[in-house]
């Protein structure tokens, strides 16, 4: 017992021995009296040396574009990050939109320069292909790299995660850095000579600068944690560190490239992010070197344009130019009303003109055969065509005489040709479409041998809108700036003047008809007035929903009297390339609705019916094909 007692007590004193020198150590009780501390003197402490502040005030040029931000391929960065970049863009009149992921050739054909920063996924073959294509063209490329963003990755076998991979954003940037002869190197570059206040901060001057419009006026920059660039044959180096900065992976110095560029200047290349950031945008000349960054994003010159980037090359608003200077009827107003709809969507005017106004960009339409005042443009673009013999007014009258022998003859002896770049084709059949860039101007010619040739064309680069251009163009033989495309017309003849007096997309009739006698749905019947050959299907009311089968040349009449009310249409059908329009209850055409393709619903929402007046919406395919559809109309929000 007293053995347990004894250890009892050597454990205690073991215990609190620790604490109790400590106590000691700190409340010396035999120490002499501190010295109080010195007075406090503000001019005995030396400041603390920061950097040099910019003096640079960004004086833009008011330009317009678009610029793509790569946010598909697992981007270490935040925006941020990039704020004053982007800020610098939009005071150029220059929005940057992300890319989130999907089709990149297709999100491309709107920009001007495409942003790739410290993405940790590789770029696919496609879309390496895709931009590659984008820089041929003309458009611009920022790579931007960066030794600090990185992810690591754990092994599903490893439970506890003691063997992480690191994944550096430098290797997927290669992916596509290397299409055009540049390599981000897996290091990070330092000088223990000369930094701003770390050795990863790397001072650079202006000898280290290549004669380069990026780089005009900047004295003085600093990097904050940079890659070194290997450049190729065909790329420049832009900005190179001094004798004492040094790579991390191969302890050695010298003639390190930290900026570059390839492609004839379209490339640019960065080994890092940092100094874009807050405060160091702020630093040295980083402020302005940005922002000629900012100026080779925003620059739209050298971007070669093609017609499948129909129609975000115009610069709004653009003129719709008639040529021949027709009488404008119904048959017209369907193919306006669609195509100012169209561009209204992506944010372009197109107003109606009887001639170009000064500077603006058009959108030429017409005829062959009235084609004449295009024909020193025409020229420019190595185009002629050959009508002979000339067509004439007479010949295309309603009631001809019978002809003549001789007269037979040369109507089949006619020779209708289109001659350009791509041989001689015939005109029957075929539309022309080009595009021209001179001067001030950007101007798109539509031609085709008929009206419904031209209306069918017109569909067409419609369809180019929702970015589906190789849906749209498919079936064109297709040549830089020249496009000729099947017209859909069978058995096309080659007419003197544009004629658009009939009901839009409808051959005009001859006399109106008598108001038939209301029938059973479906059952058929006489034309409605001033509806051609629409067939009654009977009514359609507020909130239903009424489907049927549209035969080969048909169009469906259904009538709606429950006004006064606002109502929403939509037409729906997956064969259908749907159109319909709204009739007055005197026959008056109130709308027209052609906007998707096929398969796509046609929408038209907010739309009044001021009285209870029998109103009719006609229902039709845009080829008059055989197709089943859907018709509602809902009491609009």
């Amino acid at each position: 017992m007293r053995k347990a007692i004894l250890f009892l007590i050597v454990f205690v004193l073991l215990l609190v021995a620790p604490t109790a020198v400590r106590y000691l150590q700190f409340y010396d009780l035999n120490a002499e009296e501190r010295v109080p501390p010195p007075p406090y003197d503000p001019e005995a402490i030396k400041a603390v040396p920061t950097p040099e502040g910019s003096e640079f005030v960004d004086n833009p040029e008011t330009m317009e574009g678009l610029v793509l931000l790569d946010q598909a391929h697992d981007n270490n960065f935040t925006l941020e990050d990039i704020a004053y970049l982007d800020g610098r863009l939009a005071a150029r009149g220059v929005e940057m939109l992300p890319f989130d992921g999907g089709d990149l050739s297709q999100a491309l054909r709107t920009i001007n320069a495409f942003i790739v920063i410290t993405p940790l996924s590789e770029f696919a073959p496609d879309e390496i292909l895709a931009v590659r294509r984008f820089v041929d063209r003309g458009g611009r490329l920022l790579l931007v790299g960066d030794p600090t963003r990185f992810s690591l990755v754990y092994d599903e076998e490893d439970f506890f995660g003691l063997n992480p991979t690191l994944v550096a954003d430098q290797i997927p940037l290669n992916s596509l850095a290397n299409e055009f002869d540049i390599a981000f190197n897996s290091d990070y570059l330092y000088n223990t000579v000369e930094n701003e206040g770390n050795f990863r901060n790397i001072i650079l001057r202006g000898e280290g600068f290549a004669e380069n419009g990026l780089v005009d006026g900047v004295d003085k920059l600093a990097f904050y944690s940079t890659h070194s660039l290997q450049v190729g044959p065909t790329g420049e180096a832009l900005i190179t560190a001094d004798d004492n900065t040094w790579s991390s992976t191969t302890d050695r110095p010298g003639r390190l490239v930290l900026a570059a560029a390839s492609q004839d200047g379209q490339v640019l290349a960065l080994g890092d992010i940092h100094f874009m950031t807050q405060p160091y945008f702020t630093v040295y000349d980083n402020g302005r070197f940005i922002a000629q960054i900012a100026d080779f994003l925003a620059q739209s010159t050298g971007r070669r344009l093609v017609l499948a980037d129909f129609p975000y090359f115009f610069h709004s608003p653009v003129n719709l130019v008639y040529t021949g200077g027709p009488e404008l009827g119904p048959d017209a107003f369907d193919e306006i009303i669609a195509l100012q709809e169209a561009f209204r969507r992506v944010d372009r005017d197109l107003l109606l003109a009887a001639e170009p106004q000064d500077g603006a960009d058009v959108l030429y339409l017409g005829l062959y055969n009235q084609a004449g005042e295009l024909g020193k443009l025409l020229e420019e673009n190595n185009i002629t065509f050959l009508i002979d013999p000339p067509i004439e007014e007479e010949t295309l009258a309603e009631e001809q005489p019978e002809e003549t022998e001789t007269e037979t003859i040369e109507a089949e002896t006619a020779v209708r040709l289109i001659q350009s770049n791509l041989g001689d084709i015939q005109m029957s059949g075929t539309a022309l479409i080009l595009l021209d860039e001179s001067e001030v101007q950007r101007r798109v010619i539509i031609l085709a041998a008929s009206n419904e040739g031209l209306g069918n064309t017109v569909n067409r680069l419609i369809n180019l809108i929702p970015l589906n251009a190789d849906y749209a163009l498919s079936d064109c033989l297709i040549q830089d700036n020249l496009a000729l495309c099947p017209s859909n017309v069978a058995d096309e003849v080659v007419e003197y003047e544009l004629d658009t007096s009939g009901a839009p997309g409808i051959p005009p009739a001859a006399e109106p008809t008598p108001t038939p006698e209301p029938e059973e749905p479906g059952t058929g019947g006489d034309e409605l007035p001033g509806l051609t050959d629409a067939i009654p299907q009977g009514p359609i009311a507020l909130g239903e929903t009424v489907t049927g089968t549209l035969a080969d040349g048909e169009s469906h009449a259904w009538t709606f009297s429950e006004g006064p009310v606002m109502i929403d249409v939509v037409l729906s059908g997956a064969e259908l390339d749907g159109v319909f329009e709204i009739y007055g209850p005197d026959g008056e055409l109130l709308t027209v609705v052609d906007n998707g393709i096929s398969g796509e619903d046609e929408v038209l929402q907010g739309f009044e019916v001021p009285d209870d007046g029998e109103y009719t919406i006609v229902v039709r395919d845009y080829f008059y094909r055989v197709a089943d559809y859907s018709l509602t109309v809902t009491l609009a929000e």
